[in-house]
């Protein structure tokens, strides 16, 4: 048994002081938990980015996606079990099918909060970002889907994160500014790709994986969503891409009064389904390059139209209005 395995099997027991707390904590921790799904992500992104600040909402969007890239990646390197995949006693009040560590859910949050704690510049904003991580990683605990490495690994990664935006941003986008649409674009497609790269390196090093004995309770499991990893790289071309020739064009305002707003939240949302239902319509059958194509393509659409197509409808509705051309 290595070091690892040894901590693992010692952080059990936290997890089990945690779920013998009293009983009404668990509808109130299963929220906090639901707040760093990728679902609720998207709906906030959504708001800010068409109701309130599309310059803001992009930046935060796409720092998000980046990170669950990260952690998709980091996850299939490093092959961690759950904590209920190895001791009966740790009751799953979730279930998951991919590895451990890194905790999505404690990198998100602390990505989200972060970012937006760096942006308002308070000691308010921090205090609340520093409480809604420490809310998030207990959560992931005491519903027995994370060890206490797996949430610590997933703020540290996220504070890297965070760190590395901070110092690069304004140089990067400097020189991103500084290119053509066509070069801009090309190389939106060169991130996302990437992010492919680096998943099938790291499926590499699971040829020939198979369930260890000691992770008997796991049920099921399916650690290489290779779907995942293609949503957010197709995630990634579309808000890079569509960000960058909407924000040359002039972009969007998103001021108005509460019924515009909630008008073009409404349409936005309405062509994100007929999109998401006509990709579902299309069935890939074949290799599992073709599957991974048509989903990568497929969320690349959605990110387009969220980003792009949306905010142009709502200019030609009158929902709202065209701003100056000012790259992001």
């Amino acid at each position: 048994m290595d070091f690892l395995e040894r901590l693992r099997y010692d952080e059990i027991d936290l997890i089990l002081w945690f779920q013998a707390l009293p009983g009404w904590l668990e509808a109130p921790l299963k929220v906090v938990s639901a707040l760093g799904t990728n679902g609720f992500v998207v709906v906030v992104l959504s708001v800010v980015y068409w109701c309130v600040n599309p310059r803001f909402g992009l930046r935060l969007g796409l720092v998000v996606l980046l990170s669950a890239g990260l952690n998709s990646v980091g996850k299939l390197l490093l092959q961690a079990p759950r904590p209920y995949w190895i001791d009966a006693r740790v009751h799953a009040f979730a279930r998951e099918p991919t590895f451990g560590i890194p905790s999505g859910h404690a990198q998100t949050a602390t990505v989200f909060a972060g970012w937006l704690a760096l942006q308002a510049r308070k000691p308010y904003a921090v205090g609340a970002a520093v409480v809604f991580v420490a809310l998030m990683a207990w959560s992931r605990l005491y519903l027995g889907v994370h060890f206490l490495s797996d949430v610590a690994a997933g703020i540290l990664v996220g504070l890297v994160i965070l760190l590395l935006v901070s110092r690069l941003e304004k140089p990067v986008m400097a020189w991103w500014r500084a290119r053509t649409i066509g070069v801009q674009v090309l190389l939106a497609l060169a991130v996302s790709l990437g992010v492919v790269a680096l998943a099938v390196l790291a499926s590499l090093a699971g040829a020939g994986w198979s369930l260890p004995d000691a992770w008997r309770f796991a049920g099921f499991v399916a650690p290489w969503e290779e779907s995942r990893l293609a949503a957010i790289a197709g995630g990634l071309f579309g808000v890079i891409a569509g960000g960058s020739v909407l924000f040359a064009r002039g972009g969007f305002s998103a001021a108005g009064s509460l019924v515009a707003r909630g008008l073009r939240w409404l349409v936005g949302v309405a062509g994100a389904v007929v999109i998401w239902l006509a990709t579902r319509m299309i069935a890939v059958e074949g290799s599992i390059v073709l599957t991974e194509a048509a989903a990568y393509l497929g969320y690349a659409a959605l990110s387009l139209w969220a980003v792009l197509g949306a905010p142009l409808v709502f200019v030609a509705l009158g929902l709202a209005e065209r701003a100056r051309p000012v790259a992001p």
